[in-house]
């Protein structure tokens, strides 16, 4: 089964996103940017449970990026997201269906302390028909991500000076598993940190699919 998004939002600064619907999604990828001196606390309406990936820094510590998941979590409406704490912070959040009951496949990233671009170092998904996300975090003021060739962008949010670091968020949804390095490029000099990861998805409808895995799904055998 292919993935599909359901619902995106995002937030710069501390605080609480505005409300989504999340009914139909069994994945929710969130990317986290903020200030490596700052301690902040990631929540939701739902309550879901987070699974935490690896830290990017931009190699002084000043601006840290990290990938959050939960796999079949609590969804509907009226779902927001929140992240409290001071200093410097914006979350970027996205829904999605099509997952197996254990999707989290490969993950990379990497850091600069000044420049214009950065990738975010390769993986190669173990796997066809992943989804792959980048993140991308920022320190500096008024810059506008792009994303790599063959990529979509999802979320984007500029900096402001004193208030929050700025970053983005891009998908792709693979159907043969090579190589991807996301190459982020932006527009004024500035601290940078991106993550990237893979996800696995559940099989074709039709097959046993999630039935085997999948913890939504019940086999009924009719005698």
């Amino acid at each position: 089964m292919a993935y599909a998004l359901i619902a995106s939002v995002d937030k710069s600064s501390a605080g609480t996103t505005g409300s989504i619907d999340t009914t139909g999604a069994d994945l929710i990828v969130i990317g986290k940017i903020y200030d490596g001196g700052s301690a902040f606390v990631l929540s939701d309406s739902k309550t879901n449970t987070w699974t935490t990936l690896t830290i990017s820094n931009d190699g002084a510590d000043t601006t840290r990026t990290v990938l959050f998941y939960s796999v079949d979590p609590t969804v509907g409406t009226g779902h927001t997201f929140s992240l409290s704490g001071a200093g410097y912070g914006a979350i970027f959040v996205s829904a999605w269906s099509g997952v197996v009951a254990a999707p989290f496949d490969q993950e990379n990233g990497a850091g600069t302390t000044s420049g214009t671009s950065l990738s975010t170092g390769s993986i190669t998904p173990s796997e066809n028909n992943c989804l792959l996300i980048a993140l991308l975090g920022l320190g500096g003021n008024g810059n506008t991500p792009v994303q790599d060739t063959g990529w979509t962008l999802l979320l984007s949010e500029n900096g402001t000076s004193g208030v929050t670091y700025g970053g983005a968020m891009a998908y792709q949804i693979q159907t043969t598993a090579t190589a991807r390095n996301h190459a982020w490029a932006w527009t004024t000099t500035s601290t940078g940190a991106a993550r990237i990861a893979s996800f696995k998805a559940a099989a074709a409808a039709g097959g046993w699919g999630r039935l085997l895995g999948g913890s939504r799904n019940r086999l009924v055998v009719n005698v």
